[in-house]
């Protein structure tokens, strides 16, 4: 729909909305006759038989004789339920864009007929669509809509529902703080145990994707204390991501949860839990027993082609390429599948970003087309009152607006040129490190293809370290892709994010990390080479700094005064050699971190004298 299109429906709407508020107490009573109110059943009734039957074409056209019939009564209720209807068929029937558009308009028509209940449910949908289709800062604002425009108390089971939705953007934005904040205050509103035990499943999600495992098992615990009186799939993915979460410290409990949610899912043929069941099975497996592992990834590519679960499909395809001898055919499924995805991506972002740009604009200008009636009417009411008294008064203050408006016209021209310019620079830059982040994903799976081709550990060793300088790279711009903000990371998200990977190669429990990173932003040219430097440091301390799998900690310590970053690392491992010359080290891990630090004008101590200290210093 192009803007002219829609601008002539809000305009309508507006107009619609002005009938209503003139005549409440007429609108308040459906215009529907007997006949009409029982032909509106009957095609209720309709929708519902044919979306039973699974025949989304005929459920839309009757939804949209349903609108027509309603319109052509005015009856802003009826239309309200039958926007809200055909959003909904839109979206199952996967013409998104559409459904994007039907909501705007039943929310707008809600809003006007003070139907604030109908409002937020289309305004939670319409976040969740958003959010689908990766526009995440349109899915926040929608769902902030949403909890501003009923009353919290009047509904519970809504209002945690629009926190959740919010606490997801956050979550996807890498907002963990404020993600926690939301999914926390979305369970104040509900003690229903489904709804409940999903929202602890987010924020468990959170505490492990933010690098915080303690907090992440003592929330799936905390959910699962009321395991018996939930729904069989609400337990079996409880017990699943419990289980895939728990292996990482105790393997063989964790086991035994991920075979708890396979038999329930079993039992339930719960074929979209059966998938993510068979991708941890497979996951958990890999190491230890490749053929198991082989075995439960083919189920989850057969699953994911027979459910058409594109992004399962992929994690099956990676599965087994790792775990198959000669993957050719799986590689070239795979590259195909992610440049379809990532083309797919971009359509729906671009597509869902235009249209809440144009219905945004639109609203400004219908509240612009607004004030000028309002101002007009008033001046009318003026002149009727006083009309010359205020007359040359008048003439003087139009002369004064007009030359107002000159300027203002100006001026707001040349600022909608620089925003123009501004959107289309940060897009190309959001664009560039989109390209890049794809293109280190497909080095690091090549390089995991590489691994499997060479049985000897040192090979694997050496490839491990160069995955990891790789994701040091790949989180940058990825963390960089999906903010609004294309210049700058957040330092304690991205280190943490860094240093887990290590942690995970290595898999060394009796290593400790200590993390205290100022919760700042680095700017992405900083970013850089203290990622590449933290990398570098925690990976020789696993290997080198506690020989004969002693106990130690690392330690990562970043903060920042108004000139520069502080970067601190140390281990209290064996330290280095007395007579040690950092010129003549033969680490390729040591010389990487001077050569950073000279490239970017920084400073460089180290002390390896009790453990390994380093100092480094970056000037902003």
């Amino acid at each position: 729909m192009d803007k002219m299109v829609l601008l002539v429906i809000m305009f309508m709407l507006l107009l619609f909305g002005s009938e209503v508020a003139h005549s409440q107490e007429r609108s308040a009573k459906t215009r529907l006759s007997g006949k009409e109110v029982i032909a509106l059943n009957q095609l209720t009734n309709k929708i519902r038989a044919a979306f039973g039957k699974n025949q989304l074409d005929s459920a839309l056209i009757f939804s949209e004789k349903m609108i027509a019939l309603c319109a052509s009564k005015k009856d802003t209720a009826c239309l309200v339920d039958g926007y809200y209807k055909k959003a909904f068929l839109q979206n199952k029937s996967s013409q998104r864009g559409a459904a994007l558009q039907t909501y705007i308009i039943g929310i707008e028509l809600a809003l006007m007929s003070n139907d604030s209940l109908k409002a937020a449910n289309m305004l939670l949908n319409l976040s969740t669509l958003q959010y689908e289709m990766g526009d995440y800062t349109g899915a926040q604002l929608s769902a902030t809509k949403g909890l501003s425009a009923h009353d919290k108390s009047s509904d519970s089971v809504l209002t945690a529902n629009l926190y959740r939705a919010l606490g997801n953007t956050f979550q996807d934005l890498m907002d963990y703080d404020n993600a926690i904040k939301s999914f926390q205050t979305a369970l104040s509103y509900t003690q229903e145990t489904d709804l409940k035990a999903g929202i602890l499943n987010n924020i468990a999600n959170t505490y492990r994707k933010a690098a915080n495992g303690q907090e992440a098992l003592q929330t799936y615990e905390t959910a699962l204390t009321d395991s018996l009186a939930m729904t069989p799939k609400t337990r079996a993915f409880l017990f699943d991501n419990y289980g895939f979460t728990l292996s990482k410290n105790n393997p063989l409990k964790g086991l035994r949860y991920l075979e708890m949610g396979l038999q329930i899912r079993e039992s339930q043929d719960d074929k979209m839990g059966l998938l993510t069941s068979y991708l941890h099975l497979a996951t958990w497996h890999a190491k230890t027993q490749p053929k198991t592992a082989l075995d439960f990834a083919k189920k989850a590519h057969a699953l994911s082609l027979q459910i058409k679960a594109v992004d399962a499909q992929t994690e099956a395809l990676s599965l087994l390429c790792r775990l198959k001898e000669n993957p050719k055919e799986e590689a070239l499924r795979l590259v195909t599948l992610n440049d379809s995805i990532a083309a797919a991506n971009k359509r729906n972002l671009h597509q869902a970003v235009g249209i809440r740009f144009r219905t945004e604009e639109t609203e400004r200008e219908n509240l612009q087309l607004k004030q000028k009636n309002d101002a007009q009417i008033l001046l009318t009411e003026k002149e009727k009152a006083n009309k010359w008294a205020l007359g040359g008064g008048l003439a003087v203050s139009l002369a004064a607006l007009g030359i107002f408006l000159v300027f203002y016209r100006k001026n707001k021209k040349q600022k909608k040129e620089i925003e123009k310019q501004k959107d289309k620079v940060e897009h190309l830059q959001r664009e560039l490190h989109h390209r890049l982040k794809n293109n280190l994903s497909f080095i690091d799976f090549f390089i995991t293809l590489a691994k499997g081709k060479f049985p000897e550990p040192e090979y694997a060793a050496k490839l491990d370290e160069l995955q990891n300088r790789i994701n040091s790279m790949f989180e940058v711009h990825r963390q960089l892709y999906k903010k609004e903000d294309v210049t700058s990371v957040n330092a304690r998200t991205y280190i943490s994010t860094l240093v887990e990977n290590v942690k995970r190669a290595y898999d060394n429990p009796n290593i400790a990390l200590e993390e205290k990173v100022a919760d700042t932003h680095l700017r992405a040219d900083t970013s850089f080479p203290i990622g590449l430097i933290v990398n570098e440091f925690v990976t020789n301390s696993y290997k080198y700094a506690f020989p004969n799998n002693e106990k130690g900690t690392i330690f990562i310590h970043l903060k920042e005064t108004p000139n520069a970053y502080h970067l601190h690392l140390a281990d209290n491992g064996k330290g280095l050699p007395a007579d040690f010359d950092i010129d003549s080290l033969n680490s390729f891990g040591m010389e990487t971190i001077k050569l950073l630090t000279e490239e970017y004008k920084g400073t460089f101590k180290l002390d390896g004298s009790d453990g390994t200290r380093m100092d480094i210093t970056f000037p902003k």
